[in-house]
């Protein structure tokens, strides 16, 4: 069950040890709204009793059955909806450990400020900020969050089969380069005005999803017989694709995407930058 609070932290401020949120609505997705109300300031370390914290505009923190008694990393995901802020929410969603989705508003230039600067000098989405006890330290690329969640996750996101992991890193990877690498080049092309290009990349873009049939026809997922980052990679990039693929003459890509878009963590995960 995810329990669901409004915060009123500010969308970029980190305070991982001291996070400011006001639970003053409970709400369970699957019961409704609750009438118990609470009031006051809840520190991150002590809010492992709530699933959710949320708010329309500022950080949203997620809790997935914390292990009793452990102390666990502060993880802040500073993203937007986009593909490569959702691959990272819904590696994080999956994966259950306790982590803040932290929205960053692009449209208003948020990216381009300071306090965004200092996490990503690069001003881009998403950054996912680590801390461990031992300072915080960051990581910017999609890819390589979601490797990280992956190790954190303990089999969740990666089997712990030598062999199995190896074919889920090569389903992973095979939708980050040959999906991923040309759609990118795509809308990259389209923004210089060279559409024709564009139209090329789009069209191989749809080629390399379809070919994907093939791995569900073996298997009931991208990677294997277990639910992996594979799968998250694909799912996004397939749903953002999704005309270029008929579900009708691609059953199994059809049900695959079902299932996933039917996964708790999956709504969670698309749901965490608003």
């Amino acid at each position: 069950m995810l329990w669901q609070t409004t915060s009123i932290a500010s969308p970029v401020d980190r305070q991982p040890h001291h996070d400011i949120a006001r639970p003053d609505r409970m709400q369970s997705p699957e019961r409704g709204v609750s009438s118990k109300k609470t009031t006051g300031f809840v520190p991150w370390r002590q809010i492992a009793r709530v699933k959710a914290i949320s708010g329309a505009d500022g950080p949203r923190c997620f809790f997935h059955n914390p292990p009793s008694g452990k102390m666990m990393s502060a993880l802040d995901l500073h993203g937007a909806r986009t593909g490569n802020s959702l691959r990272a929410s819904l590696a994080l969603a999956e994966s259950g450990l306790p982590f803040r989705a932290i929205p960053v508003k692009l449209g208003d230039g948020e990216h381009r400020r300071a306090p965004f600067l200092a996490i990503n000098p690069l001003g881009k989405v998403p950054a996912m900020v680590i801390d461990d006890g031992h300072g915080p330290w960051v990581l910017t690329q999609s890819a390589a969050i979601m490797l990280e969640v992956a190790r954190r996750s303990g089999g969740r996101l990666m089997s712990p089969n030598p062999r199995d992991a190896a074919v889920s890193l090569e389903r992973f990877f095979y939708f980050l380069t040959d999906v991923m690498g040309p759609s990118h080049a795509g809308f990259a092309l389209r923004q210089h005005g060279m559409t024709d290009a564009a139209a090329h990349l789009d069209e191989l873009v749809g080629v390399r999803i379809r070919d994907a049939e093939a791995f569900l026809r073996r298997t009931p997922w991208m990677g294997g017989t277990q639910f992996s980052i594979a799968d998250i990679a694909a799912f996004v990039l397939v749903r953002a694709n999704a005309g270029a693929v008929d579900f009708d003459a691609h059953p199994a890509l059809g049900e695959w995407v079902e299932r996933i878009g039917a996964r708790p963590a999956t709504r969670l995960g698309l749901s965490a930058f608003g």
